[in-house]
């Protein structure tokens, strides 16, 4: 993860994305068809665009600095795969501008094509959850089933593209930035996490951070903290976390069982007032399950960061209703995800044998 290094493109949340599945290089391995340094200049890599797996080609042309190095991201010391990641990830979307500011959820969703959900903190139920302590526990089991964690701060990305951010005004964390959580401890009757920023620059400030007074011996004894500022990961505690970040990204990495199905959406006349259009799923899915089973189901859409989609083919509200056949032939709602204006919409739930 330390090998990122973000360049002028404000793009953080994709580099923060990158940084947290660095965590596990078999993650970033796997992206890359072409395994070696290519002497022709020509690599193959596949991302998961829009629902499925897509190839991209690229040769080893970067957009740099007269005189001087690559203009975007790069990595710390001769090597190409961050380089070529983005690259990648640019021509997937029509260009490098199209990265400018996002959401790490999405590059997650784009990078693993696992499942990912971002929970803001101001949201109601999260808030809920929140007060009653269960968000905590679901951290603690989201990082115990080994998923990817991220949090991103508020506000615009100043320093990406103008190089200035004030230090001081949130303890040395940049507004508009994400970065990756990478462990979790509980110790004296504190909830303590440890964070890195993707391109190791500005560090917390407040409490359990480098030059923190709480760090006594039996504290360091029982996190072991790395305390040196050379790696880009900090402490910070829980308390703290939902004071200074916006939302928490969840990737839910594991060896799922993959099916990816091309749908079809029509546009019909409504019955009552053939006025209105709406536009339907042409397919209803039929799913049989012999045991219990954990299933995520989504529906994605052509992302509107891609260039000219927005203006051609917008969002359609999209959701989701799952049915259970009962042996009368009736069915019965099981689980829904409401219809919103997003790039995709899921659904996860625990089913019981049947249809």
């Amino acid at each position: 993860p330390s090998d990122i290094k973000q360049g002028v493109l404000g793009d953080s949340w994709f580099c923060c994305a990158l940084a947290s599945i660095s965590e596990r290089p078999s993650l970033v391995e796997r992206l890359f068809v072409t395994k070696e340094y290519s002497p022709n200049g020509v690599y193959r890599l596949k991302l998961c665009k829009n629902g499925e797996w897509v190839t991209v080609t690229l040769d080893d042309y970067f957009p740099c600095f007269p005189l001087g190095g690559p203009i975007f991201s790069k990595n710390h010391g001769n090597e190409l795969w961050v380089l070529l990641l983005e690259k990648a990830y640019a021509k997937l979307h029509g260009n490098y501008f199209s990265l400018r500011g996002g959401y790490a959820s999405e590059a997650l969703m784009d990078l693993t094509g696992c499942p990912t959900a971002t929970f803001v903190f101001e949201d109601d139920d999260i808030r809920s959850r929140i007060d009653s302590i269960g968000f905590w526990d679901d951290i603690k089991e989201w990082d115990n089933e080994g998923y990817l964690l991220s949090v991103s701060t508020p506000g615009e990305d100043r320093w990406s593209e103008q190089g200035w951010v004030d230090e001081e005004e949130n303890n040395g964390l940049s507004p508009g930035h994400a970065y990756t959580i990478v462990q979790i401890r509980e110790a004296k009757g504190n909830r303590l996490l440890c964070l890195r920023n993707p391109w190791s620059n500005f560090e917390w400030k407040g409490d359990w951070g480098e030059k923190s007074p709480l760090w006594n011996d039996e504290m360091k004894q029982l996190v072991k903290p790395n305390l040196q500022g050379d790696d880009g990961t900090w402490w910070m505690s829980y308390e703290d976390l939902l004071k200074n970040f916006y939302c928490l990204n969840v990737c839910k990495v594991r060896n799922w069982d993959e099916v990816r199905i091309k749908g079809k959406f029509i546009k019909i006349q409504e019955i009552d007032d053939p006025d209105i259009e709406v536009t339907l799923s042409k397919w209803y899915y039929s799913i049989e399950i012999v045991e219990k089973t954990k299933i995520v189901i989504s529906v994605h859409q052509e992302d509107e960061r891609i260039a000219g989609v927005s203006q051609l083919r917008p969002y359609l509200d999209i959701g989701i209703a799952v049915m259970k056949r009962e042996n009368n032939s009736s069915v019965s709602l099981v689980g829904y995800a409401d219809f919103k204006f997003e790039r995709q919409s899921q659904l996860e739930l625990d089913l019981d044998s049947g249809s």
